[in-house]
């Protein structure tokens, strides 16, 4: 299954990729689960970490890295109730009125699990797309603007 959606952030590119760039940030539009693993090095192109929820883990994994530009991620969850469910996640910005705004979009494709289930999952992207963008900019003023900074 393949969705995007797309949608403009009162929030610079730069502080948008720094949102991105925070893990709980990632999956499931905001979900919290702490980081049980992650690579060594700074954060970039190749980087991973694990969230785990409770006997679900998912893996996630830089396969862009474009600082302002673009950030893409592979998921993999795995643990009960995975369901054998894998997905990419690509985020591009645009920026707007000179760099003080952001056009977010994201693309996600994936396979497996409940992504089956195509008008719950078309449903479940437009909310969650919703509440990334309200706690992106609820958040913009707290950011540290490195990547991986946090607030």
């Amino acid at each position: 299954m393949s969705l995007s959606t797309t949608f403009d952030v009162d929030v610079p590119p730069a502080r948008v990729f720094v949102f991105l760039t925070q893990p709980g940030n990632l999956i499931a539009a905001n979900r919290k689960g702490p980081i049980v693993e992650r690579s060594d090095g700074p954060l970039g192109l190749g980087s991973w970490f694990v969230l785990a929820f409770d006997q679900l883990r998912a893996r996630v994994e830089y396969t862009a890295f474009e600082p302002d530009r673009k950030l893409a991620v592979s998921v993999v969850l795995s643990g009960r109730g995975s369901l054998g469910t894998s997905s990419t996640q690509e985020f591009v910005l645009s920026e707007l009125d000179g760099g003080s705004r952001t056009r977010v979009e994201i693309i996600a494709r994936g396979q497996g699990g409940c992504l089956r289930w195509g008008p719950l999952v078309r449903a479940s992207q437009r909310a969650a797309s919703r509440r990334m963008r309200a706690r992106m900019e609820a958040w913009a003023s707290q950011i540290d603007p490195r990547p991986g900074g946090d607030p």
